[in-house]
């Protein structure tokens, strides 16, 4: 409870305390797989993370890491949230330690490949990057269109070129799970693969 206070008191304006993607980065990393026999391609990309701007173009804290109650504040306000004190002391340990790793965004679309308007609904997605609590859960997918979940925080940080990310959906009563691998778009030498 006092996270949640916390998170209230650090905003005395009132307004939404989510950041507003102002100066996200290109994406740099990317995965895809097909889910359901191919009845729905999923894509992951990662980007280097936002803040929000002030005047100036610079983060609320100068810099360009957000503030850790933005990072977490859908796992801390997620009623559902079983690993609540879990996600609390993630934040307390990050924010004593301090992340060296700029944090990142990972976004899921999905796209219906299949012959009807059709709902999924996601369960999981979990890698290196954290266990996140994924907003909206279901997503209406109509016929050959894309949609996409809430960009997903991490300030974790990226620690390798691949990223092996578990993605679990649900759709009309079945579950179909994957490992997509998202993998870096650029050589270490910085030129695009």
């Amino acid at each position: 409870m006092g996270a949640l206070g916390l998170v209230g008191c650090r905003n005395p304006s009132g307004r939404d305390a989510m950041p507003t993607p102002t100066n996200e980065r290109p994406i740099a990393m990317k995965g895809e797989d097909k889910f359901f026999e191919g009845q729905v391609d999923a894509v992951l990309t990662v980007s280097r993370g936002f803040t929000r701007a002030r005047p100036g173009g610079r983060g609320v804290r100068g810099d360009d890491a957000p503030d850790l109650a933005d990072v977490f504040s859908t796992e801390l306000n997620d009623s559902e949230n079983k690993d609540y004190m879990q996600t609390l002391a993630k934040m307390q340990a990050l924010q004593v330690r301090g992340s060296p790793l700029p944090p990142v965004i990972l976004r899921l679309e999905l796209k219906n490949q299949g012959t009807e308007p059709i709902e999924v609904e996601i369960l999981e997605v979990n890698s290196d990057l954290g266990n996140f609590a994924v907003r909206p859960a279901k997503l209406m997918l109509p016929l050959g269109e894309v949609a996409a979940t809430e960009p997903m925080n991490s300030q974790l940080g990226v620690t390798s070129d691949e990223i092996p990310v578990k993605v679990r959906l649900k759709y009309a009563g079945k579950t179909d799970a994957k490992t997509i691998l998202v993998k870096s778009l650029f050589t270490a030498d910085g030129k695009r693969r």
